[in-house]
Parts: C-alpha cells; structure tokens; sequence
C-alpha cells in the first residue's frame, strides 16, 4: 500500500512533470507525449477491430518488439484468430513497428496515472498481458 502512494503520489508527478518540461527541448520526448494524448478515442477506433479479448504486448522500443515478434508470429500460427495488441513506450519504436500486419492495434502506452491505466485496461480488456523486459509500467499492472 505505501509503495502505490509513494509511486502514485512523489514518483509520478515528478516523472510526468519532469518529462511535459523536458519535452519542450527534446523532440522525441514531445513525439511521446503528442503520441499520448487523446488515446481513448484513438483506442475506441482501434478496439472496434477487436471484437475478443486479445493478448496485449507492452514493449518499450524497437529490440523489445524484435524479442515478441516471434511469439506473436507464433501465436497467430497457432491461432489465426487470435486478437494482438501491441503498445509501446518510445516513439522510435512505435514509428518503426506501426504497420506491423500480425497486431490488430498497435499504439503508444499511456501514462501510467491510475485514471489512465484504468480507461486503458477497459478499452482494450486483455486476456492475457505480455511485458518484453524491463518497461514495467505499476499502475497497468496492479
């Protein structure tokens, strides 16, 4: 409980304001954010393409896409039906994989506020949820 309030509460509100600042002075950092905003009604037009729970895959850039590639090859070999969601967290990795043919949607995270993970989570509403490495995002988890 107090790791949520110290994470939700100290950690990222300075996280997220340290980035929206540090954004006005870095490209990449103000592609992330532009990418971000208005995620729902992106996600409601891509969720309309995906009429059963899919398996969502969370990768933070490109070498993490390029670890799930063959397992969501796999999986839809096995499983031609099989509905795949892919978010990513860096904008060089979401330019490079947008168009990849074997995921249903493919998007940018959001923000890992609470408010945010919840709406996101109801949207998309997995079966199964796959994190290639290291990019945990707490809130999307708990």
């Amino acid at each position: 409980m107090f790791r949520k309030f110290l994470y939700n509460c100290l950690i990222l509100p300075v996280a997220t304001g340290g980035g929206y600042a540090a954004s006005m002075f870095h490209a990449k950092l103000r592609e992330a954010v532009a990418g971000r905003k208005n995620f729902k009604r992106r996600w409601k037009d891509a969720s309309r393409s995906i009429e059963e729970r899919p398996v969502w895959f969370h990768v933070a850039s490109v070498g993490e896409f390029e670890q799930a590639k063959p397992i969501i090859a796999r999986l839809k070999e096995q499983y031609p039906d099989l509905r795949i969601v892919v978010t990513f967290f860096s904008p060089s990795g979401y330019e490079h994989s947008r168009t990849y043919p074997l995921a249903d949607a493919i998007s940018y995270i959001p923000f890992d506020t609470r408010s945010a993970a919840r709406r996101f989570l109801d949207l998309v509403a997995p079966d199964v949820a796959i994190m290639v490495r290291y990019d945990i995002w707490p809130n999307h988890i708990w």
